[in-house]
């Protein structure tokens, strides 16, 4: 067959895959989205994987976005041109805009073009692909701002100013992509194997719970993305290597690929994490379930009293350490869910074992002093009779206190929240692949929870007020990012209850109101601590903002403070000192100490450690030497 009737065939056998690639480039990105273009215009023609391209670009004039079909050839015989090239001129009747005819004298209709909103621009490009492309398979990447999280930036155009909602995202990808289990005909909605955020800030639980039944796998960051984008040539190529290979398989290189590049940026130092989130996993809600109980389990012990005063303050302080030590992004807005139950797990743990052996050094000290309490314990047939028994009796006795009953949910709770990561057998879990790169990100584990210091103020978006009758007003309801919080599925009451903890850990955590100056006063004999008020003579000035001056000079541009004490090159522990390398090298060894394990590690003198996938690529550089990949879904 001649290249016409090739081209003729292709179009009409159903391929294997359909890759969607969305680019928001209406905005700061523009010019990263032409390279993207470029990239995939790179890679090879393959009839069983179909590239399509949607383009929302910001042109001078703006006439809705472009849509691709990379390298189909449709039209090279009529046009010469190797892409099938759409515009979408935003009228769905086919009418076009008709400018004026200055040639003809005819004075001809002139229709003004109209650009669509982030929502429009990306509900009518998956309208056209899964119109026109249905594939077995389907993958959609997306490029352009995040976060999707109670924020405003998420694939943000600038003409007009928009951008996409989690519920919005939500409605859009289900409107045209079903269940895996209702893609048996062709008129069902076809099913999205994956779904790859080159991002901002993507890979969250909220997020996964609402796609949770439309898409298998998650692909993205946690943290900020490059604005240089993915290899998209590499990773076509990945898909197209073997494309009958698992969802899971093809998730794996996709994610190697990404990893190959990013590599390159630890020369700046230039930290950055990527994951392969699996859907399929949460499907059970175990880990959704176990968010809920420790929700339920910390709302209790960030009560507080009749003088609003925290009933359990042990309780307080280990949340906000373990908030402090977590790895945290975009801000400190969201922590890595792995990390700060892990980080909450120890201080429960340590809390638990210190109270306990408080309770046992006063049980010995003052089991023989009291002479009723030991003639009493000599008639009683039930009393213990070694120490391992007074021990159990004791804690089981801490146990059903109101304080150890609350360590012991926590405790039950964040492990059952770590278990589904199986970080032993991370394939088996719900982040089967994943990776970091350089120091500032080494905690990562792939999920992220939206867990910000105090409540946030700051509007997102407006909402239009309307009146009695109904119509809109020229009011308009601020709505902030927490408010937006509330209204997730994830975070109401039913599902997680994260929303109702998140305010009670602000409630529990804000500081009161500097009234007046004190002094204090300890007692000598147990350490009681006694306030007195001390009050100045000068009178309260009234209330009076009012300045002499409209000069206010410009604000300062001041760096972040650093507030996570992590290890970075050359910075270590005092801990990891003992253990570091002598010698930057793959053969360094650890200095010989005398108290010192013969197998300890070699902790490495970048401040953080090569491993998993990334250590499978420096060990195996070449595309084809992939490893032992699992075939299963």
């Amino acid at each position: 067959m001649n290249e016409e009737q090739v081209s003729e065939a292709a179009s009409s056998h159903r391929p294997l895959w359909t890759i969607m690639v969305y680019i928001a480039g209406d905005n700061n990105l523009s010019a990263n989205s032409i390279s993207i273009l470029q990239e995939l215009e790179e890679a090879s023609r393959n009839c069983d994987v179909r590239v399509l391209a949607g383009y929302d670009s910001s042109a001078p004039f703006h006439k809705g976005a472009r849509y691709l079909e990379i390298q189909h050839r449709r039209y090279q015989a009529q046009y010469g041109m190797n892409w099938g090239l759409h515009n979408d001129m935003v009228y769905p009747d086919g009418h076009l805009v008709v400018s004026p005819d200055f040639c003809s004298g005819r004075r001809a209709t002139i229709r003004k073009p109209t650009e669509p909103t982030a929502r429009a621009a990306l509900a009518r490009f998956l309208k056209w692909a899964v119109k026109k492309h249905r594939a077995e398979r389907h993958m959609l990447i997306l490029f352009g701002h995040g976060i999707l999280v109670a924020g405003n930036t998420f694939l943000s155009d600038t003409t007009p100013p928009s951008f996409l909602r989690l519920n919005d995202f939500e409605k859009i990808i289900k409107q045209y992509f079903g269940p895996a289990c209702a893609n048996k005909t062709d008129d069902a909605k076809p099913h999205l194997d994956i779904l790859a955020c080159d991002n901002c800030v993507m890979n969250s639980v909220e997020a996964a719970y609402t796609l949770r039944d439309v898409t298998d796998y998650i692909i993205g960051s946690q943290d900020l993305m490059l604005a240089v984008g993915w290899p998209f040539r590499k990773i076509v190529q990945a898909v197209q290597r073997e494309p009958r290979a698992s969802t899971k398989t093809i998730s794996r290189r996709f994610l190697k690929a990404c990893a190959r590049r990013l590599l390159d940026y630890s020369l700046m130092e230039r930290s950055s994490d990527q994951a392969v989130c699996s859907l399929v996993k949460l499907r059970d809600h175990k880990l959704f379930n176990g968010i809920k109980d420790l929700a339920h389990a910390l709302k209790r012990g960030l009560e507080m009293d009749e003088q609003y005063k925290p009933k359990h303050p042990e309780i307080v302080d280990a949340v906000r350490l373990a908030r402090l030590e977590a790895q945290a992004y975009w801000d400190e807005t969201f922590v890595d869910l792995y990390d700060f139950c892990e980080l909450l797990l120890q201080r429960c743990g340590n809390s638990f074992s210190q109270q306990l052996e408080r309770f046992k050094a006063a049980s010995v000290k003052f089991e023989n002093t009291d002479t009723s309490a030991v003639s009493a314990e000599a008639t009683n047939t039930n009393a213990p009779t070694n120490t391992e028994q007074r021990d159990r009796d004791l804690r089981n006795w801490f146990l059903e206190s109101s304080v150890g009953s609350l360590w012991d949910e926590i405790h039950r709770a964040c492990l059952a929240i770590l278990a589904e990561f199986t970080i032993t057998e991370p394939e088996k879990g719900i982040i089967p692949y994943s990776y970091y790169v350089c120091p500032n990100l080494q905690y990562s584990h792939g999920l992220s929870i939206y867990f910000p210091w105090t409540l946030p103020e700051d509007a997102i978006r407006y909402k239009p007020v309307r009146g009695a009758g109904g119509q809109e007003t020229e009011d308009y309801e601020l709505i902030t990012a927490f408010e937006e919080y509330e209204g997730y599925d994830f975070a109401s009451p039913d599902v997680t209850d994260w929303a109702c903890f998140l305010e009670q850990f602000f409630r529990a955590t804000l500081r009161n109101v500097r009234m007046k100056d004190q002094t204090y006063k300890t007692s000598q004999t147990d350490f009681r601590l006694y306030k007195e008020d001390y009050t100045r003579e000068e009178p309260t000035l009234p209330i009076n903002l009012q300045k002499s001056s409209p000069d206010t000079g410009e604000q300062d541009d001041l760096p972040r403070p650093r507030i996570k004490n992590y290890p970075r090159r050359f910075y270590l522990s005092p801990e990891d000192c003992h253990n570091k390398c002598q010698e930057p090298g793959i053969d360094a060894q650890p200095q010989e100490l005398p108290d010192q394990q013969s197998d300890t590690k070699c902790v490495p003198y970048l401040g953080w450690q090569i491993k998993g996938l990334l250590a499978d690529l420096i060990r195996w550089p070449k595309e084809s030497d992939d490893g032992q990949d699992d075939n299963t879904h």
